[in-house]
């Protein structure tokens, strides 16, 4: 089951749910507090793992399309069992998440990762 996702696409695959311009798009546009003001937005996006960065509870995950990179946050507390996924993924895997925008710390857009699948690659 690709769960509907063309496998052979690596296009980032962003629908919104809020009248703002794509999340991308809006990376430098909008504050923290205008991030955390959008809870009900969920972003979906499919794109190629670049570069995976594992701290334990976290896992930092860097996804580009054929036009952009987007760093991804995972956490455990978010994602539950479901974080166990993270620990299988290697660079070049394609991959679908569910997210919502937030700042980090440091200030750079990351889409905090709710759900993950792994898209099937062709024999």
């Amino acid at each position: 089951n690709n769960h509907g996702v063309n496998p052979m696409n690596t296009v980032f695959q962003i629908r919104e749910n809020h009248d703002g311009g794509p999340l991308r798009e809006s990376r430098h546009q909008h504050s923290a507090e205008e991030l955390a003001a959008w809870t009900s937005v969920v972003y979906d996006i499919q794109g190629v793992v670049v570069a995976i960065r594992d701290t334990g509870t976290r896992v930092f995950l860097e996804v580009r399309d054929a036009t952009a990179t987007m760093m991804t946050l995972c956490r455990i507390e978010e994602m539950g069992d479901e974080f166990i996924l993270l620990k299988t993924l290697e660079l070049g895997d394609t991959i679908v998440l569910k997210g919502r925008p937030m700042r980090t710390t440091l200030g750079e857009l990351v889409l905090q990762v709710e759900n993950v699948t792994l898209v099937p690659q062709p024999n």
